[in-house]
């Protein structure tokens, strides 16, 4: 939800402001439950699809929080120590994202599950214990239903009211923008270039999908890549168009790809590969000595998406490209030549200090003020040769 850390994020003191946020009381876009209903598995199944149902049938969803009593009828909502993260032996926040899209009939696969655990020694939390937060968005393909009582839902004040049959009728009929997400990505090694010892030719493609039941007709997805990685030439890019970002101080530019064709729902289509050649730049090239990026984000480099459709809010993505085994081994063959120059961490610190250097989602965040979401990692192809 906007205005909301990521859920991921959240640690128990922020988990605190959320409670005062609401009045300590369930809201419209907030629901509790105290740690004991998952010993009940029928009950706890049956009340997570309604609250699943109810907020996916709200435009802006909402956050079910399990390990807090109270909320309701006067009752100050607080902590009540938390569930065993190890309710389940996959443990309980693996297991609650594997029954989530499962308990109602338009998968909630977005839904995303955020572990707080204890911290400190006046932590309201025991230990070994955590309280999860799912946040739930609005279903592109509402109306969603339950599938444990076959039941419609909507958040009427701070409870959750089945739907009657205008109801439903009115949610389907309501008007809704299109949903363009990212399907899959390829990052290849592309030996379709000659190029130099320490040139790598790298083949990027992704592929979207409509997720929801409206055809797009006007959408575009934006690259975002880090200079200090891809900084060489660009190869092949048909289909893109390439640009610098100045006011990003050059740290990072954007490729855009504009779609000319209409999606359909659950139409996937390949975008033109965009086909690039890393190249790091590491340090000043007079010294050799000057960092121009801190080492956690050469070890671990990530680039940005964000997708436009029609008149849909944009939508950001970021992902860790070395979870790729090409562009790890790519990492790996640069930086060993890189080893007898590689600046001190504490220079790396006083530089960053000086320098602004941007993370992706910063960048992206700075250019349009959106959220960045992390990519599912199964998205993602491992490897291959172009």
């Amino acid at each position: 939800m906007k205005d909301f850390e990521p859920v991921e994020e959240w640690k128990e003191p922020y988990l605190e402001q959320v409670l005062d946020r609401a009045g300590r009381q369930e809201q419209n876009w907030i629901e509790y439950k105290s740690s004991g209903v998952v010993n009940d598995g029928e009950r706890f199944r049956k009340k997570l699809a309604k609250a699943l149902s109810a907020f996916g049938n709200r435009t802006e969803g909402g956050f079910l929080i399990l390990g807090v009593k109270g909320g309701t009828a006067g009752k100050p909502a607080a902590i009540d120590g938390g569930l065993p993260m190890a309710f389940k032996p996959q443990g309980t926040k693996e297991w609650l994202g594997q029954i989530i899209p499962r308990l109602t009939d338009k998968h909630s696969s977005d839904c995303k599950v955020g572990q707080i655990k204890p911290q400190g020694e006046k932590s309201k939390i025991k230990e070994e214990c955590a309280v999860f937060v799912v946040e739930i968005p609005p279903n592109p393909d509402m109306p969603v239903r339950s599938v444990v009582d076959k039941e419609y839902y909507y958040r009427k004040d701070a409870h959750s009211e089945p739907l009657d049959t205008q109801q439903v009728l009115d949610i389907i009929h309501r008007r809704t923008t299109p949903r363009i997400s990212i399907k899959r990505i390829e990052c290849n090694l592309n030996r379709g270039y000659p190029v130099n010892q320490d040139e790598h030719p790298v083949s990027l493609r992704v592929i979207l999908t409509n997720s929801s039941n409206r055809v797009a007709i006007h959408s575009a997805l934006e690259v975002f890549l880090p200079h200090w990685l891809f900084h060489g030439q660009r190869l092949g890019v048909d289909g893109w168009d390439t640009v610098g970002m100045h006011r990003l101080e050059e740290q990072y530019s954007v490729s855009t790809a504009r779609l000319d064709i209409e999606v359909f729902p659950r139409q996937p289509v390949q975008l033109p590969a965009l086909n690039l050649i890393a190249k790091i730049k590491l340090t000043d090239t007079a010294s050799r000595t000057t960092p121009l990026v801190p080492m956690d984000l050469v070890l671990c480099p990530e680039i940005g998406f964000v997708i436009y459709a029609d008149d849909a809010p944009p939508s950001a993505w970021k992902l860790r490209v070395d979870r790729s085994p090409t562009v790890a081994r790519i990492l790996a063959r640069i930086l060993e030549s890189y080893d007898t120059v590689l600046p001190a961490q504490d220079e790396v610190r006083r530089f960053s200090e000086r320098a602004r250097i941007l993370r992706v989602e910063d960048a992206i965040r700075e250019h349009l003020g959106i959220r960045v979401e992390p990519i599912d990692l199964t998205a993602l192809c491992l490897d291959g040769v172009s």
